[in-house]
């Protein structure tokens, strides 16, 4: 029997969080009316400075009941852009991984246009595969040097920002392992 939680205590946190919140912010608003009206009665008949502040008093805990309240940021939030490039950069490592175990010889240089057909010319799935890759590679260089200028984080070292069409497939692996893991360091750490 000493175990165990009030009704309370085992609600979601976001509802017991609202619940300490309410009686807060009632508390809050309580006193600024008690604060307010005292002041204000007697601003009128006997203008005080003393009035004068509990009037202003008031008006301000009433406000900051009201418009104060800053919801809390939920855990991990901060750390959304780099769990989405290393969720990116995971997907693309393991499609090129894959692709480079099955079809070794047609893959060595996986960015390059050669390494796909022209559009008039019959396709294979792997050129189908390199081809929408490349553009997903080039859609994660993007995102990563925005989220990395944002964030103000040196790009001169990571590997996968010095990659060209003429970057071989065990180097795109290797680029690609390497941020992977720098990503995975900034939101574990």
């Amino acid at each position: 029997m000493a175990n165990q939680k009030s009704w309370w205590d085992r609600l979601p946190e976001p509802i017991r969080e609202l619940r300490g919140h309410a009686l807060f912010k009632f508390l809050e608003w309580a006193v600024g009316a008690a604060l307010g009206s005292f002041g204000g009665t007697h601003v009128i008949a006997v203008p005080s400075a003393l009035n004068v502040f509990l009037v202003l008093m008031g008006l301000y805990l009433m406000g900051m009941a009201v418009f104060g309240h800053k919801r809390r940021t939920l855990e991990g939030i901060e750390t959304l852009p780099q769990r989405l490039l290393f969720e990116e950069a995971d997907l693309l490592h393991r499609a090129y991984r894959n692709l480079n175990q099955e079809h070794q010889q047609e893959v060595r240089l996986p960015l390059q246009n050669g390494s796909w057909p022209t559009f008039d010319r019959e396709w294979s799935a792997v050129h189908v595969n390199l081809y929408s890759l490349s553009f997903q590679i080039k859609w994660l260089l993007l995102t990563a040097t925005k989220v990395f200028s944002e964030m103000q984080w040196p790009t001169e070292s990571i590997e996968l920002f010095r990659i060209s069409e003429q970057t071989r497939m065990v180097d795109l692996l290797h680029a690609l392992e390497e941020f992977r893991l720098l990503l995975r360091s900034k939101f574990t750490a």
